[in-house]
């Protein structure tokens, strides 16, 4: 009992320290879900003197049919996302577009979906490194002038 306790204590007390994220400075459109919201946020690069609105997410799949099969043999994914970011009273507008195809051999639908998921949160992925990029080349280029 006493080390249960113990135990609890020191694991309640490793959080006393957490910063907590702001999330004043983003907003979200009523197309942008709420897991794709809260990857976003952790995944960005924090910043105070920015504001980044998103908007018109969207991901859109297109099946290449060839062969004899009924099945697809190649789908292709789109994940869209339009951002604006307002630094230093001043506004810039960006819209990224990831596309990725792959093969459809899969057997398994439920593993053709983990990879359908897996494609879709790298591709986020891959817009939330070009929108930090962006917003450093914008404060880098601000820096200078």
């Amino acid at each position: 009992m006493i080390r249960c306790f113990y135990l609890a204590l020191i694991l309640s007390s490793c959080a006393i320290d957490t910063s907590s994220i702001n999330n004043s400075n983003y907003k979200f459109d009523s197309t942008v879900p709420l897991d794709i919201q809260f990857h976003i946020i952790n995944d960005l690069i924090e910043n105070d003197a920015s504001e980044l609105s998103f908007s018109e997410y969207g991901v859109n799949e297109y099946k290449i049919l060839a062969g004899n099969s009924i099945r697809p043999l190649e789908n292709e994914i789109k994940v869209s996302l339009s951002v604006k970011a307002v630094l230093n009273s001043e506004s810039y507008e960006f819209s990224y577009i990831i596309k990725k195809i792959y093969n459809t051999n899969e057997l398994n639908p439920l593993a053709e979906n983990q990879r359908k998921e897996f494609i879709v949160m790298q591709s986020l992925d891959e817009i939330i490194q070009q929108i930090n990029m962006e917003i450093s080349k914008i404060e880098m280029q601000s820096i200078k002038s």
